[in-house]
């Protein structure tokens, strides 16, 4: 907890806005190289923030991982909403079915071939053992719940989904994780078929032909695994997708990027006014107390462009997806 909450100090104070002088916004030399990513915030290893892009604006910040960091910048201009910083996700999933990550779920399960329609829904799978997910090696994989270890072996699971109205108005997604091959039916149908492969968390958008075999109230979601040799892991949910859509935002234009030593200079052009953006890293040597506080600045300038006086408001964003390794991790969020 106490590293949580430094990191959310760290970033409280990095977005306090900070009064500075004009020529504080501008590099003391100009640079033309492009970096594989740009550093934004940059405190130590697990509060270090980066951009991999050409543009602020072209994807989602990032840890230097290349794990998720989210932090999104807005500059409304006269009514008119610009994008300076960061990209509108895709999709905002909320589990149906959760891992089992964010908790253990139960199936039922057989160790030995089971007869040929054991996918459909109507199977009768009272015989099978009731066992808690995830499946696999323990000592290999995280939550792992059942110990399932055989080498050139399989699993085949039956989970049951209750599912409303609402699941099925939206767009569903499946994530599974699976070491070595896998495939996976919905009441009855193949949306996933793999060949000797490991993967973790992989995602995919249910295809129309199996979205349509859904139904309210209960449904299947069958999944063979077969472990090859090392170590095993096998892992399903449903999320549903209940992101809403924003139509009227527009990229700004990046009209350049500098970093130097300590400081990332930006600036932006959005419609009728100039925005110059610093992001601060106070990494001195000769203060040790300054360079192990978790703290990062982000400064900035609007100035118009065209000699007009504009109505203009500024927006940071971000989530409690900076203070964890993986989004499923608990978190405790308050306002000050």
């Amino acid at each position: 907890m106490k590293k949580l909450l430094l990191c959310l100090v760290g970033m409280a104070s990095m977005l306090a806005a900070e009064a500075q002088e004009g020529s504080f916004f501008e590099p003391y030399r100009r640079t033309n190289l492009r970096l594989p990513s740009v550093p934004l915030i940059v405190n130590d290893p697990y509060f270090s923030i980066w951009s991999p892009y050409n543009n602020l604006y072209d994807g989602t910040t990032c840890h230097w991982t290349g794990q998720r960091k989210s932090i999104s910048g807005l500059l409304r201009v006269d009514g008119v909403v610009y994008r300076f910083m960061g990209k509108e996700g895709d999709r905002l999933l909320k589990p149906v079915a959760p891992m089992a990550d964010i908790g253990a779920w139960t199936a039922k399960v057989s160790y030995v071939k089971p007869a040929t329609n054991w996918m459909q829904r109507d199977f009768n799978d009272s015989k099978w053992q009731t066992q808690r997910a995830a499946f696999g090696s323990p000592q290999e994989y995280p939550n792992i719940r059942t110990s399932w270890t055989g080498l050139n072996s399989d699993i085949y699971i039956r989970r049951h989904v209750t599912l409303t109205k609402e699941d099925l108005a939206r767009d569903l997604w499946l994530i599974y994780s699976h070491d070595d091959k896998c495939e996976v039916y919905i009441n009855g149908i193949l949306a996933v078929q793999t060949g000797e492969t490991w993967l973790q968390n992989e995602e995919l958008i249910l295809p129309a032909n199996v979205k349509e075999s859904l139904h309210v109230g209960d449904n299947i979601i069958a999944y063979h695994v077969h472990n090859t040799t090392g170590g095993a892991n096998a892992d399903i949910g449903l999320f549903a997708n209940v992101k809403e859509n924003y139509k009227d935002i527009r990229n700004a234009v990046q009209t350049s990027c500098d970093v130097m030593a300590t400081n990332t200079y930006y600036s932006f052009r959005c419609g009728g006014i100039d925005l110059r953006l610093v992001f601060t890293a106070p990494m001195f040597l000769d203060d040790l107390n300054l360079l192990s506080t978790p703290i990062n600045y982000v400064s900035y300038q609007v100035c118009s462009n065209d000699k007009r006086k504009h109505d203009v408001q500024i927006f940071f964003g971000t989530t409690p997806e900076l203070a964890v390794i993986k989004n499923t991790q608990p978190t405790i969020s308050r306002i000050q």
